[in-house]
């Protein structure tokens, strides 16, 4: 909702309007991108979650298509004008704050394998593990908060001497449930265990101990989009554009490993 606020906050400046739509499947949202086009009822489009090889960005890459602007990182805009942020240095970021604090067991908690931001976080989690010498685990998901508690339940019981100390997830509500499964089995946090959430919300200031997470401005981003987007229907070069990288704010669910 806070970016689409920021979207908002732009088109309103033009006395545009923001067409949301909800959609069932991929297929759907492709017949859906061809009948605007037909019709000439929108004059352009926000294409957010691209995936590996995204049919959306194909059709939107046709020399006829619709004004465009992918929120993504370029490798997967196929040379679309495109918003993004640096999702791979944030999750270095995070790796080596946790292996600076002692922990050498780090779970990741990720999002569905399709999607491109996904691959990038999963790349740049596995080499910074490995070049660390610190042992990861990639848990998938479909980013909800049921499969993110069992994804927490499932590593944290698979015994002490293999156990992660510190985990971060894909999205708040998935950390969120980690929190909540960690009380459940009595494993205290962040004394026995550390906690990083991505997307830093309100939600993460409302907990307790409250959530670390990877914080960036997402009403600001959606500003961003918003006016990459209006450069697309008026014509401009296409380009691509780095809005921010994430940075850690370290609160009440990170904490040093105890010594033992």
């Amino acid at each position: 909702m806070q970016f689409i606020a920021g979207i908002e906050s732009e088109l309103e400046k033009r006395s545009y309007g923001l067409l949301l739509q909800v959609v069932p499947t991929l297929d759907v949202e492709l017949a859906t991108y061809r009948t605007w086009r037909a019709a000439r009822r929108v004059d352009g489009v926000v294409c957010v979650d691209p995936r590996i090889d995204d049919p959306r960005v194909a059709l939107l890459s046709e020399p006829d298509a619709l004004p465009a602007v992918v929120v993504g990182d370029p490798t997967l805009a196929n040379g679309l004008m495109n918003v993004w942020t640096d999702d791979a240095a944030a999750i270095r970021e995070s790796v080596r704050y946790l292996h600076a604090v002692g922990h050498r067991r780090i779970a990741r908690v990720a999002g569905v394998e399709g999607y491109g931001h996904t691959l990038i976080r999963d790349d740049a989690f596995r080499d910074e593990t490995e070049r660390l010498g610190v042992r990861g685990y990639v848990a998938r998901t479909d980013y909800t908060p049921d499969q993110g508690a069992a994804a927490t339940r499932s590593l944290l019981t698979s015994g002490e001497a293999d156990r992660p100390t510190a985990f971060i997830y894909d999205n708040d509500v998935m950390a969120l449930a980690g929190l909540g499964v960690a009380s459940e089995l009595g494993v205290r946090v962040p004394d026995e265990l550390s906690i990083i959430a991505w997307d830093d919300s309100p939600l993460c200031a409302a907990t307790y101990p409250r959530l670390s997470a990877l914080s960036h401005d997402v009403t600001r981003y959606g500003a961003h989009v918003a006016r990459r987007l209006f450069d697309a229907v008026d014509g401009k070069p296409k380009a691509s554009f780095l809005d921010s990288t994430p940075v850690l704010r370290p609160r009440g669910t990170t904490a040093p490993v105890p010594a033992r």
